[in-house]
């Protein structure tokens, strides 16, 4: 925590000095931009740490930059420079240094095409939101708030610094952060943003689905996403991205995510993930996992998931649980499909989404099983070499087909003896006739 006597802006003015005396030495502007400029009018800045982002901009030219820094950082990066940034570490601090931008974009692209400004004003106006268009002179902390980001932070409003048809159409991007800020923040839009947002939603169809995913789970992530669902939701953002989905039939879909408590950051976001997916797979067989490029192991997670989700359902349907017990086959065939770790949280999915179903006998016999039981795998003792050499099989299907069955009894009565597996096989050969 900072001590009384130092204020957060104090504290991040110290930390920035040493280059910030670089360029003041220059006689150079240089100005803190990014969300840590915002956080501290919202007075959420209580540390600085070596993980804080640090985002300035200045009207020199990335060449000058370069000769301003060099000398004095111990590492310099340069990836940036034709887009105009500049990274550097100065005593173990880390810089992303960008000259003052002016871009134009073509209308079927977001990628700018890059031009350089000297006026910091015009630099804060190409940015998304009034709230993330506030600078800090170096290295007198003066405020630079051209477009009343205060104001519209003290209002509790998300407001475009320009025109917001002119915005989205820059970069259509804006209109999934806006639900993210709306979010995180807790704010609201103004009218002429939804009209904006509504009448340029085809343009989200340039975004690529790699940041369509990354800013669907950062909202995914927040406390309580349902405000921003919801204006997805309302300008058809949603709609434009999955068209064959019924969206309008998931009006519970940012209530069932609020409902997930936060906790771990990693599930936190794989149970939303999840509810996500859930929801809008009972309103369609359209999947939804595959088109946002998750990784192959995250997209064969989400299935297994939903497949389990199906089948707590089906049993539920069945009455177990209820008229029915539930019984050991019944939760290993559940972890079969998902996994051990991941049950538990498949469960905290039908709880939220399907309220009806209750869980309780399904949770207390899980955890007794798994307290006495290894449900990591269900493998059978016997190996497929040592049957052959009981059996005296020939390598082939026999061989497979005996371990499937093994496998399939180690699921509906639980563990066994090499002994007990090999009188089971001597049976199962008999009743199909194998022997």
């Amino acid at each position: 925590m900072i001590p009384d006597e130092v204020t957060p802006i104090a504290l991040v003015l110290q930390e920035v000095a040493p280059l910030a005396e670089e360029f003041r030495r220059r006689k150079i502007p240089l100005y803190l931009v990014g969300g840590i400029v915002r956080d501290l009018d919202l007075g959420v800045v209580d540390s600085v740490s070596s993980e804080t982002d640090f985002d300035l901009t200045t009207p020199a030219t990335p060449d000058e930059v370069l000769e301003i820094v060099g000398p004095v950082a111990d590492d310099v990066w340069s990836q940036g420079r034709r887009f105009g940034t500049i990274g550097c570490r100065i005593a173990g601090r880390a810089y992303e240094i960008t000259t003052h931008r002016a871009d134009s974009y073509s209308a079927d692209s977001r990628k700018p095409e890059v031009s350089f400004g000297d006026n910091i004003e015009d630099d804060l106006a190409r940015r998304d939101f009034t709230i993330n268009a506030m600078a800090i002179r170096l290295p007198d902390g003066l405020r630079v708030d051209p477009f009343d980001g205060v104001g519209a932070l003290s209002r509790r409003v998300l407001v475009t610094p320009i025109d917001p048809r002119v915005s989205f159409v820059d970069d259509p991007l804006r209109l999934l952060r806006a639900a993210r800020f709306m979010a995180r923040l807790d704010l609201f839009v103004v009218p002429e943003l939804v009209d904006a947002a509504k009448s340029e939603i085809a343009r989200l169809s340039i975004v690529s689905v790699e940041r369509v995913r990354d800013e669907l789970d950062k909202l995914l992530s927040l406390e309580r996403p349902s405000s921003g669902i919801d204006f997805l939701l309302e300008i058809e953002a949603l709609q434009e991205r999955f068209p064959l989905v019924e969206w309008d039939v998931v009006g519970s879909l940012g209530v069932a995510l609020d409902a997930v408590p936060i906790g771990e950051g990693q599930r936190v976001l794989d149970v939303r993930r999840l509810v996500f997916f859930a929801m809008a797979s009972d309103v369609s067989s359209v999947d939804l996992v595959s088109p946002l490029k998750y990784s192959n192991d995250e997209v064969s997670a989400i299935r297994s998931q939903l497949r389990c989700r199906d089948l707590i359902r089906q049993l539920a349907a069945d009455g177990v649980g209820s008229d029915r017990p539930v019984t050991n086959a019944h939760l290993r065939r559940l972890v079969d499909v998902v996994g051990v770790t991941a049950l538990s949280m498949v469960f905290d999915v039908v709880a939220t989404i399907s309220p009806e179903i209750t869980l309780d006998a399904f949770r207390t016999r899980f955890d007794a099983l798994a307290d006495v039981e290894d449900l990591t795998s269900f493998a059978p003792t016997l190996s497929g070499g040592e049957l052959i050499e009981e059996f005296g099989f020939e390598p082939g299907p026999i061989v497979g087909k005996a371990v499937a069955a093994l496998r399939e009894r180690r699921i509906e009565v639980g563990p066994a003896t090499a002994a007990e597996e090999v009188a089971f096989v001597g049976v199962w050969l008999d009743h199909n006739g194998a022997r």
